[in-house]
């Protein structure tokens, strides 16, 4: 099976969670999802760390976490 290639790819990010775990640390939660020429492609989480190093806020660490795939998205075959 030859997959196509998406015409358009665009990756939006929805509701997003921060907790402060500290004075210069925070706990994350990012949720997103991928629109391609097929409609909804796939969705997920970013889960990260985040520190603050002089007066920035910074990604120490990040899991990403996808959650749904399209049964026709480029990306994750219908997982």
């Amino acid at each position: 099976v030859v997959k196509r290639s998406a015409e358009f790819v665009r990756h939006n990010l929805t509701t997003c969670k921060i907790d402060l775990t500290g004075p210069d640390t925070a706990d994350v939660r990012t949720y997103w999802m991928v629109i391609t020429d097929v409609g909804p492609d796939h969705s997920g989480v970013y889960v990260d760390k985040f520190r603050k190093e002089d007066g920035e806020w910074l990604i120490a660490h990040r899991k990403v976490r996808t959650d749904w795939f399209a049964a026709n998205s480029h990306f994750g075959g219908g997982r």
